[in-house]
């Protein structure tokens, strides 16, 4: 079973407007909510592959029982939440000439609520794959993530990590599975000003022989970059009309955890989560695997 956990997960408003003007009144033209958070993000994409998964995380408040009431609807996700007393956060994504995110600090979560979170990791086996994936809450003095890996490790449980660069840097010692950095991210990690996807690729496998994993680097635009098995491979985006990039490298890294399990071919398993995250970036509703499967048949993935 894959469990995501999202510690801090949240409301997305999306709001679109042609050009927002500071200081005025600015209407929208269109606006919808979703449940969201990156780790939520992964476990819907999943669903969409028809993949299981079990999302846990903190949810709290009339958020937190909106995004449970609406995690509900998906038949390939089950729920272990832990409740809190604070308030999930609302995040606020507006579509514009730009894209400009307002993100929501999120809620305090108590000592006794993090322990219940914990707790629900009792269940899980050396069977199971846990993927980490976004901020930790607002008053974390304690490095929640850290012991969570800790806890996960002691019990020889793999996971995955899609955290904060400064995170990460902590981290990787612990040798996940994979991480999925982007760009910022990883030059954070790597200490370097870098973007040309050939030179970030000789740095990224680099990092992955020292930390013995896989490195999933989302560029955006100028694709990505995979390390794994001591092996380095680009792909190039599509050129697509972008509705927006939000939840791009969470579709990247379902649909490689997804591919890869399925053919354990690194090289399908690119093309496939590349067309993943451009379906997602289109802003259509992803409905038809074959779709997917028919679009990965078409993208490159060259070995360096």
């Amino acid at each position: 079973m894959i469990y995501t956990i999202t510690l801090n997960p949240s409301v997305d408003y999306y709001m679109q407007n042609s050009k927002i003007k500071l200081g005025q009144l600015n209407r929208t033209q269109g606006c919808h909510i979703a449940p969201a958070g990156k780790g939520i993000n992964v476990s819907v994409m999943l669903n969409i592959l028809g993949v299981k998964s079990t999302i846990l995380g903190f949810f709290g408040g009339f958020t937190g029982d909106y995004l449970l009431e609406q995690l509900r609807r998906y038949l390939h996700i089950h729920l272990k939440p832990t409740r809190i007393q604070g308030q999930s956060r609302i995040n606020v994504k507006l579509i514009h000439d730009q894209e400009t995110e307002i993100n929501a600090s999120g809620p305090e979560v108590s000592g006794s609520e993090l322990n219940n979170l914990l707790n629900q990791l009792n269940s899980l086996s050396p069977k199971d794959l846990v993927v980490i994936s976004g901020s930790t809450t607002a008053n974390d003095k304690t490095g929640l993530i850290e012991q969570i890996v800790k806890y996960l490790i002691q019990r020889k449980i793999e996971f995955v990590l899609d955290v904060s660069g400064p995170e990460l840097k902590k981290l990787i010692k612990y040798e996940p599975k994979i991480i999925k950095p982007n760009l910022p991210e990883f030059q954070y990690l790597a200490d370097t000003d870098l973007d040309d996807p050939k030179k970030l690729a000789v740095l990224a496998k680099k990092v992955a022989e020292i930390t013995k994993n896989t490195v999933l680097l989302s560029l955006g635009a100028q694709g990505a970059v995979l390390i794994h098995d001591h092996k380095a491979y680009l792909v190039e985006a599509p050129d697509v009309q972008v509705k927006h990039t939000i939840g791009a490298g969470d579709a990247l890294l379902a649909g490689y955890m997804y591919k890869f399990d399925k053919t354990s071919d690194p090289k399908l398993a690119l093309a496939f989560a590349t067309a993943l995250a451009v379906k997602k970036v289109e802003g259509n509703e992803i409905t038809q695997l074959q779709d997917i499967e028919t679009l990965a048949a078409t993208i490159k993935v060259k070995a360096l």
